[in-house]
This record gives structure tokens, sequence and C-alpha cells, in this order.
């Protein structure tokens, strides 16, 4: 995009048929607020349109819906970018970012190679202006079909709009990602963790990484049991601590021993930095 973007990163979240994409975008708008960024997503103009009643059937050629699509993402872009540009001057922000749900290389997976570059041309776009000038960051998380079908299966009947079989979604997954190839920084996102949260924290890692951001390696959840059958070892060292919290990630211990030692620690939590 132009120079007044400049202190805007763009990262473009794209992926196959149910890769989580719309769901982890919210995770990853979360962590980069906590690190002070000012962000802003963008909807999937696609299934936006579906959603409001405009559905490929009812154009007599696929390259219509595609269009409307390019023109919507296009206007989506533009619209967001300039509110994050608002809110990085109220806030004085020396950088912001825009997470785009999709971006407009997305609609070669769905057209030929030869109407795709008409498109384009009929909005003053080339691959390399659409692509590689556009966005700063390429995420791609790869569809459920490819791997965790029965996830896959099991999750698309929630979504009106997904409409295509495994098979489907697979091919579209890989025409999704040959669509980006050449872009500078493309990161293939895959289904080889053990669950969605996994994924996603791999995803926000790429982007803390890029952007020499910390990294949490996980969270601590504390939980109260009763009515449970426990004996401690011998030699065990008995101690009453209470915690008394400071903010978020600060809190002051205290350790009283039954020997009548008593110890306070101060604790502040702070985020490994992803290597």
């Amino acid at each position: 995009m132009n120079d007044d973007t400049r202190n805007v990163y763009m990262i473009c979240i794209d992926g196959g048929p149910n890769g989580g994409k719309s769901t982890g975008k919210s995770a990853i708008a979360k962590y980069l607020t906590s690190m002070g960024y000012a962000v802003v997503t963008t909807p999937e103009a696609a299934t936006d349109l579906m959603m409001q009643g405009v559905h490929p059937s009812m154009c007599d050629d696929a390259l219509i819906f595609q269009d409307l699509v390019f023109n919507r993402t296009v206007d989506n872009e533009k619209f967001f970018m300039l509110a994050v540009q608002m809110m990085e001057n109220k806030s004085l922000r020396k950088k912001s970012v825009m997470i785009c749900d999709r971006g407009l290389m997305s609609g070669k997976a769905y057209t030929s190679h030869g109407d795709f570059t008409r498109l384009l041309g009929m909005h003053g776009f080339t691959e390399n202006s659409a692509r590689n000038a556009r966005y700063d960051l390429v995420i791609h998380m790869c569809s459920t079909a490819c791997g965790v079908e029965d996830v896959y299966e099991a999750t698309r009947k929630n979504n009106p709009v997904r409409v295509e079989n495994v098979q489907e979604a697979r091919l579209l997954d890989a025409k999704t990602i040959q669509a980006w190839i050449g872009h500078r920084d493309l990161e293939i996102i895959t289904n080889e963790y053990d669950s969605f949260e996994e994924k996603i924290n791999a995803v926000i890692g790429v982007i803390a990484k890029r952007l020499g951001l910390p990294m949490p390696i996980g969270e601590e959840r504390k939980y109260l049991v009763a009515d449970i059958a426990f004996s401690f070892p011998e030699n065990t060292v008995h101690a009453v601590i209470r915690q008394y919290y400071l903010g978020e990630k600060k809190y002051i211990r205290e350790m009283r021993f039954a020997c009548g030692t008593v110890m306070y620690f101060f604790v502040e939590k702070d985020a490994t930095p992803f290597i």
C-alpha cells in the first residue's frame, strides 16, 4: 500500500476451508493488544457476502462473484487501514497491526489463472502488487481436511457457507498455498499439533518472532480440590503460604513455616522470549 501505511504491519491470515483462521485471528489480536499494539481485524469478504445473501450460485459467471469479493476485500482493507491509523495517532504508538482475514491473492484459488490475471488488471493490480507489495506477512493455516478429517467433518456442519467435502477442501488448501507462493514471508501452519490451541500458539509464535516480541510458553492454572486421599512424603516441611497480588503479573508471597520462620518473596511473572 502507499507510504502512509509504513507504521502499520499488515498480516494476512489465509488457509484452506476450516483451517481456524477466523477463530484464531481474535486470539492473535488479543495477544498483540496485550503487547501494546493498536490492532484491527478485517472480516472475510466472501463469507461476509454469502452471509448477506450474495452467493456464487446467483452469478452467471464465477468471475463475477470473485470480482465482488475482490472489491469488498479492497474496501475492507482501506477502511480498517484508516481506522488503525486514527487509533495509532490517538495513542501515539510506534506501530500498529492490521490482521486481514484472507487477502487479495485468495481469489486465485477459486478462479483460473487467466481469469484471475484479468481480475487483477480490472482493478489496477498485478500479482506482485497484490501479494508482495501489500502484506508484510502471510500465514497459511492448513485446512483440517489435511490430516484431521474427522475434525473437518464435525465442524463444517456448524458453518452454513462451508459446502466443500474433504477432497474439495484439500484441493482448495493446496491452491491457496500456491496463490501465495512467491511472497517474501510466507509461513505455512500444518495440523501437526495436538490441539487447536497449540496451532494458534504456533501462529502467534511466528508473529511474535517477526515483531521481536516475547512469546508466552504457557499459562498457569490453579484448581481448588477437596475430598481426595493424599499423603505427604516423610520429612515434609509444613508452611502456610499467602499471596498478595499487586497486579496481573506481580505479587508478594508470604511463607510461614512451622518452626517460626517467615519469608517474603516478591514475584514478577514475564513472558519468555520466543527464539
